[in-house]
């Protein structure tokens, strides 16, 4: 239920923002006169929970059904209406790898699926590319666009990681942010905010969280694939979903409720699987 609301109440406020206010408006633009949410949190939001009920309710026997297409879809066309890059990257990442499980369907897959999929995007696209600040985020022909937040992301890493090897103690929760251009910014990067704030302690929680989860990812998948282990939709599901979340944290910060329902997620998906392996042996 959780990941329904989710997904509808941040579709709403999307085209709310941009259409449902006197007109077309450009999201970025309300968000910079304080009538948006910031658009990582939206773009986050939407991505993981369209994720989730794609494959936890319309992935059955090996393919996608249609419902599902139309919400992978609509997601893609909400990430361009949000104007967030990383997650639309990310979620046409997830889509892709939904898709290409239709191992069944390969002659379906490359010629009804995949054209059919881009063609609604390239619709969509056209849709919203009339406005140009959605234009210009999206434009891979704008080489000084991409230039200039290019670097900003290099120097916000290089300041992370120059923070975090000079504090190696970490420097708190409170104020996880560093010096560029005398404006004191967020680093765009879950991980790394974790470790200027808690150090080397933070660091070692980072990869026993990540390399955990990796692990359970790999078997969960591996598993479900080669040996046909009796992994429900709903747990797949959970990883999948999870993977693209700890994805996201690469590009954005993310410590809300979505955050610690993923954390829950994430630890229901290990006991799951725990309990499956005490099973394997078990049938031995």
């Amino acid at each position: 239920m959780f990941m329904i609301g989710n997904f509808i109440y941040w579709s709403y406020h999307v085209i709310d923002v941009s259409y449902l206010r006197g007109g077309f408006n450009a999201y970025s633009t309300k968000f910079l006169v304080g009538d948006a949410t910031n658009h990582h949190i939206v773009g986050q939001a939407v991505s993981v929970s369209s994720l989730f009920l794609a494959i936890n309710y319309f992935f059955k026997y090996g393919r996608l059904s249609v419902p599902g297409y139309l919400i992978l879809i609509w997601t893609l066309f909400i990430l361009l209406l949000s104007e967030t890059r990383s997650n639309f990257l990310i979620t046409l990442l997830g889509s892709a790898i939904i898709v290409f499980r239709e191992s069944k369907n390969f002659g379906r897959l490359i010629f009804l699926v995949i054209p059919l999929f881009f063609t609604v995007l390239y619709v969509f696209s056209l849709f919203v590319f009339e406005n140009d600040n959605i234009k210009q985020r999206f434009d891979v022909n704008d080489s000084e666009y991409i230039e200039h937040t290019t670097d900003i992301r290099i120097v916000m890493l290089q300041e992370g990681l120059a923070t975090f090897l000079s504090n190696p103690q970490g420097i708190g929760m409170l104020n996880m942010t560093v010096k560029i251009n005398n404006k004191d910014l967020m680093l765009h990067n879950q991980y790394l905010s974790f470790l200027i704030s808690g150090g080397l302690l933070a660091l070692m929680g980072v990869l026993i969280w990540i390399g955990s989860f990796g692990n359970n990812l790999i078997r969960v998948l591996r598993e479900s694939t080669r040996r046909g282990v009796g992994y429900s939709t709903a747990v797949i599901a959970i990883m999948m979903v999870c993977m693209i979340f700890y994805f996201t944290l690469f590009t954005v910060e993310s410590t809300g409720i979505l955050f610690y329902v993923i954390l829950s997620l994430t630890t229901h998906g290990e006991l799951i699987n725990k309990r499956k392996i005490i099973e394997m042996l078990g049938n031995r």
